[in-house]
């Protein structure tokens, strides 16, 4: 029994959200603000997959322009 009303209240979810997205694609074709809200609401809520690789490469261009920095700084006080 409760098998069952997990089942049906997964599928009613994702009908829901099916359908949220089918109306947000709707709105966005018509340029209405809905959508912007609805996207802008989604980006905030859900996480970046990618952050540990993206902070990652930042410290690394971090480090790789300090580096740079320190070299030309040796050479013009060469």
């Amino acid at each position: 029994m409760t098998a069952t009303l997990t089942l049906c209240a997964l599928v009613f979810v994702w009908c829901f959200i099916f359908f949220l997205f089918f109306k947000a694609i709707g709105w966005a074709k018509q340029r209405k603000t809905g959508a912007y809200v609805f996207g802008a609401l989604v980006q905030i809520l859900l996480p970046d997959p990618q952050v540990t690789k993206t902070m990652a490469v930042i410290e690394q261009q971090k480090e790789q322009k300090e580096e740079a920095k320190q070299t030309q700084d040796d050479k013009v006080d060469k």
